[in-house]
């Protein structure tokens, strides 16, 4: 049995750092998410310690593994515990559920009480437009999640510098707070690794971490910016493969009640991206100009290739 501890969350600035006790498997024992502002996180242990769930979906592909959170999350963990099943049977070859324990750490939460908007994970392709269009035709109250960091594929702020251009260009003609989250967390993250543990054609990134950790970096500001749910637009062909799990039916219905006060609501998943698009174009054409969808392009919308 390996036993794996996770370390309580360090912040410093606008940088939360986490860590744990192995670099099996990772380039790296720890990794950083970086917001816009210090004062827009919620410092509480316990809201930062979330953050380590995609740890935990990362390291339940290693068989007779258990994994020792910082903190006490109580009942939180059986929830965790579903996801981390869901998971393994799916993607993981041996298929087990891995040991979570809490630790020994107990905080009491104190959450904002005034929470209304929905936080849209925006890529700037069809779903997250489409999901946009959606928010704004039933009149909610919405703002946009910019996530980046080196090496993440078509959200690289080097590479790509024109989708985080076209994000806060959105954000400003539509009157729409941005929340700007950068991490590092590609950068110690190599796929071929962790094919030995894996199903075939499964790549950990896109099929098991990609979503998790998007829904999770959204929480140390829920309160400030008072978000009450997550929203991201999906297809239908995500139910076709494992290649993109986590964005499945399976993995949507799941990760809904993975975090307390914070909901997470996923949009399309009964629709083909053919109808999505059809969708968007009808149903918000005005947001059609703002389509950013490839991750091979650079320094344009489209890479041309396809």
């Amino acid at each position: 049995m390996m036993l794996l501890q996770l370390n309580q969350p360090i912040l410093k600035d606008n940088r939360v750092f986490l860590s744990w006790d192995s670099d099996l498997l990772f380039k790296s024992n720890s990794f950083w998410i970086e917001y816009e502002n210090k004062d827009y996180i919620n410092a509480s242990v316990k809201v930062l310690s979330r953050l380590y769930l995609p740890i935990c979906l990362a390291f339940a592909a290693i068989e007779k593994v258990e994994i020792r959170l910082p903190v006490d999350l109580g009942q939180e963990v059986v929830e965790w515990v579903n996801v981390l099943s869901t998971f393994c049977k799916k993607l993981y070859k041996h298929g087990s559920v891995p040991i979570l324990k809490n630790g020994i750490f107990f905080e009491k939460e104190l959450w904002g009480t005034s929470r209304k908007k929905t936080a849209i994970l925006f890529g700037g392709g069809v779903e997250s437009l489409a999901a946009l269009s959606k928010m704004r035709n039933e009149g909610k109250d919405y703002c946009l999640v910019s996530l980046g960091g080196n090496s993440w594929p078509g959200s690289d702020p080097k590479v790509n510098e024109i989708k985080f251009l076209m994000d806060q260009k959105i954000s400003n003609d539509l009157g729409a707070a941005l929340i700007k989250i950068r991490t590092n967390f590609r950068e110690i993250l190599d796929d071929k690794q962790w094919y030995p543990f894996l199903k075939e054609r499964v790549h950990i990134s896109n099929a098991a971490l990609f979503l998790p950790f998007n829904i999770a970096a959204v929480l140390p500001v829920a309160d400030y910016f008072e978000i009450e749910s997550v929203a991201s637009g999906n297809e239908k062909e995500n139910n076709c493969t494992t290649e993109l799990f986590s964005f499945s039916d399976v993995s949507t219905s799941m990760l809904q009640r993975i975090f307390p006060r914070l909901r997470y609501e996923s949009f399309f998943n009964n629709l083909w991206k053919i109808k999505i698009v059809e969708k968007l174009f009808l149903e918000g054409p005005d947001l059609v100009k703002y389509q950013y969808s490839c991750n091979k392009n650079v320094g344009q919308r489209w890479c041309l290739n396809c």
